[in-house]
């Protein structure tokens, strides 16, 4: 199998719950598409997923060699399948970004716990952006 990126992160949940609890909805709007919104609102452990869903869109934007603020973190989306596993759907310019590398795909893993989350995620080779990336 072939890699074409690697990322990685791990962020204190706290500071994620800090940054919900000062700027609320503005907050989670700029970071968080509806369908995370929704997702991550309806757990018991929310925090942890909203932290776990923030460290994934990071490690996403490292293998997409983004660094930085400039890139809207709406534009990559973290989706749960029906066996609970994570995939990564992109947008906007995360998504030209993406087939200009020849990015198909992405595999991803998530875990967190009461105080960090931490999201690590590789991006596979492909001629087209697949089924997953589309918006």
């Amino acid at each position: 199998m072939e890699i074409t990126g690697l990322g990685s992160a791990i962020v204190e949940c706290p500071r994620i719950g800090k940054m919900i609890q000062q700027y609320g909805e503005i907050f989670l709007i700029r970071v968080y598409r509806e369908k995370e919104l929704v997702f991550c609102q309806r757990r018991t452990r929310a925090l942890e997923f909203f932290s776990s869903f923030w460290a994934a869109k990071e490690a996403v934007l490292n293998c997409l060699g983004f660094s930085g603020p400039g890139v809207s973190r709406t534009q990559v989306e973290i989706i749960m399948d029906r066996q609970g596993r994570p995939l990564v759907q992109l947008h906007g310019s995360a998504k030209l970004a993406a087939k200009k590398l020849g990015i198909a795909d992405f595999m991803i893993s998530l875990a967190s716990c009461r105080t960090h989350a931490t999201a690590t995620v590789i991006s596979l080779p492909g001629k087209a952006v697949s089924s997953r990336n589309r918006d």
